[in-house]
């Protein structure tokens, strides 16, 4: 199946960066890509979307190395989901933006050690069971999409570590 992914991007283009890397880091690379700049214009994007599955990825959302093959792997028509989500706080948000680090390569082991140490203060699947909408989605809600078609939910796709926000 064939997916687009939509960033929604904020002003703050420090915020850009890490998640410009991550996206071109993608093990799978084969996907149409589109950049809006404020959450009111993602139903705009997602009606311009050449392809039926659509990710939305969150201003602040880095997606993990393997953030499109997963979704690809669980693509179906008519299914909606929601991302995994890694809550990273203002310390080791800071760092990786100060430091051009690169936290969609880490593996479960370096998240183990930070969550540990305190700097990630959540860490599970943030699924939403009323969710009703066309997209596979993370960081907007079924009430801001377009309600054309019908769709079903299926457990998370990928994972996205979220950068505490905002960082200066």
């Amino acid at each position: 199946m064939s997916i687009s992914l939509i960033v929604n991007t904020f002003p703050n283009t420090r915020m850009l960066h890490p998640i410009e890397d991550a996206i071109s880091a993608q093990s799978d690379t084969s996907f149409e890509l589109l950049v809006v700049k404020s959450a009111d214009r993602v139903p705009n994007a997602i009606g311009t979307a050449e392809y039926e599955y659509v990710v939305i990825l969150g201003a602040n959302c880095i997606p993990k190395t393997h953030f499109i093959e997963t979704h690809r792997k669980k693509a179906t028509t008519g299914i909606a989901s929601i991302s995994n989500r890694i809550f990273l706080d203002q310390t080791i948000s800071q760092h990786i933006l100060d430091n051009n680090l690169h936290p969609e390569a880490w593996k479960v082991f370096d998240m183990l050690k930070l969550r540990v140490s305190g700097h990630i203060p959540a860490m599970f699947p943030r699924t939403k069971t009323d969710l009703n909408s066309n997209y596979a989605s993370f960081g907007i809600y079924g009430e801001e999409f377009p309600s054309n078609r019908h769709q079903k939910r299926m457990p998370s796709a990928g994972t996205v570590l979220q950068l505490a926000n905002p960082c200066s």
